[in-house]
């Protein structure tokens, strides 16, 4: 095998991850111990690292939110990567609770008043987690299943809860749009599949596709 950095990419690019590849509705990812394998079959003497801040603890805190990076090595070349700390909305999570503003809706509509939502602090079990989505993400700039990432992975996700999937129920039924065809569109098999992070987008989903 050779030794170039070239040739790194060009191994590791052409390796089918199609079999350990996961999904969560259409959001595609390779779990990181996956990966990780792979990438030490290839090459064993495979370096990761992960940064420390001035504190000597694994991530950097910021006023925009807590990340995380890693360093990879293969073959003598060195690759940088960085993610945040991220809930289940996509917010980023920070060392203390904060809010921002979301649609308010009565009765499955949009009453054109906004109310708080909360982004909890960042555990140690979420910086983890981010750790490892790093990881995994600094891998595939080797070429590993690089493909992937034209979607980005999704962090911890939480189901709809039965106030959601009622609303939504009784939205399709005033607006004439079968929930089959809802299901569809977000790749799950039923309603109370979906995650609360999509339920606006399925509110809006209804509105646009009235009968």
């Amino acid at each position: 095998m050779s030794n170039s950095p070239d040739s790194v990419y060009e191994i590791l690019s052409k390796i089918n991850m199609q079999q350990f590849i996961k999904a969560k509705q259409k959001q595609r990812f390779i779990p990181w111990y996956s990966a990780f394998d792979v990438v030490q079959q290839n090459f064993p003497n495979m370096i990761y690292e992960v940064l420390e801040n001035d504190f000597g603890l694994p991530f950097f805190d910021s006023p925009y939110g807590i990340f995380v990076k890693t360093k990879v090595t293969i073959q003598d070349r060195t690759l940088p990567m960085i993610l945040p700390v991220l809930d289940g909305a996509n917010k980023a999570m920070k060392s203390e609770r904060y809010s921002y503003k979301v649609k308010e809706y009565k009765n499955s509509k949009f009453t054109g008043n906004y109310t708080d939502k909360y982004v909890e602090p960042a555990t140690a079990f979420d910086i983890n987690t981010s750790i490892m989505r790093c990881l995994t993400k600094n891998i595939a700039s080797f070429g590993l299943g690089l493909y992937v990432y034209a979607n980005e992975q999704m962090p911890k996700l939480i189901a709809i809860d039965s106030e959601q999937l009622t609303a939504l129920a009784k939205l399709s039924t005033e607006k004439k749009v079968n929930l089959e065809v809802l299901n569809k569109a977000f790749g799950v098999n039923k309603t109370s599949e979906l995650y609360s992070i999509n339920f606006e987008n399925a509110l809006m989903f209804i509105e646009e596709n009235a009968s």
